[in-house]
């Protein structure tokens, strides 16, 4: 058995997507919506003890994703404790490119946390770090897109941008495969690219014109903070932005290849793939 945290999300999804598909048992960790069709459902509170103890019975491989949070490294706390008390062999944490418990970025620093405390936890592990990914465009962009934008505070820096569904096949090698143990793993696309031209990518995409408007940090921390997002987070992401802008996301690794044996998505066929979803 298998389980998989976060199995409604972006990448998670189509984690349990995958594993279904190649038959495998699945149980999918959920809090407030269904469980992908196929797939075992568990509720599951990452906060509570007792609710991650009973997601964990019977349960050999876990793959682990926890939610932007100020309590993530307490949450990955719980779920290693109760993943060794269940007898959990392999641990396939989603951290994020840029994890150091050491970082100036508060995300960046609790998935470096986060990593250390799975390295410690004596069960055999590996460590995913993705970038950024490509379905962002389309989870948060998404309205802006529909009426021809993309508002950035990423100046002309390029990022490394990745596909979910390829983050989910690297995760499914892992998973269903051997000798990745003890190992970490940067996942990136196959090229870095601006937002302007992910715009132009876009506009050939959908048949209709999308503009790449940089804006300052001050204005999109406005709008994060219009949109409920903490202080923290606010933060975070604006760290992310000059990141950006600085070309710090823009290294191209090989890791999915290596571990698919499939190169991984470009934003071009992303961009086909989504038009639907960017079309007034």
């Amino acid at each position: 058995m298998i389980l998989v945290t976060g199995a409604t999300g972006t990448v998670g999804s189509e984690v349990v997507k995958q594993l279904l598909s190649k038959g495998l048992k699945v149980r999918a960790a959920v809090h407030s919506r269904p469980a992908p069709k196929g797939a075992e459902s568990v509720q599951l509170d990452l906060n509570s003890a007792e609710s991650v103890r009973a997601a964990m019975k019977g349960v050999e491989k876990l793959f682990l994703l926890t939610p932007m949070s100020d309590r993530a490294t307490e949450q990955v706390r719980n779920a290693l404790k109760s993943a060794k008390d269940a007898g959990v062999t392999h641990v396939v944490r989603l951290s994020a490119a840029g994890a150091d418990e050491k970082s100036p970025n508060i995300l960046l620093k609790w998935h470096g946390e986060s990593e250390e405390l799975v390295k410690k936890s004596g069960i055999a592990y590996t460590i995913l770090r993705p970038g950024v990914f490509m379905q962002n465009f389309a989870n948060f962009m998404g309205g802006t897109i529909k009426q021809g934008a993309i508002y950035a505070a990423a100046g002309e820096g390029r990022v490394a941008f990745i596909d979910a569904r390829d983050i989910a096949a690297a995760a499914v090698s892992v998973l269903t495969g051997k000798g990745y143990e003890g190992k970490t793993y940067v996942l990136t696309g196959k090229e870095a690219i601006s937002y302007g031209r992910a715009a132009e990518l876009l506009s050939k995409a959908t048949g209709k014109t999308v503009s790449y408007v940089s804006i300052l940090d001050e204005k999109a921390a406005e709008g994060m903070r219009a949109s409920g997002m903490p202080e923290w987070a606010v933060q975070g992401m604006t760290g992310l932005n000059r990141s950006t802008r600085e070309n710090k996301l823009a290294s191209v690794s090989t890791a999915v290849l290596d571990l698919t044996g499939k190169s991984p998505r470009t934003f071009e066929q992303f961009a086909k793939d989504y038009a639907g979803a960017f079309r007034a």
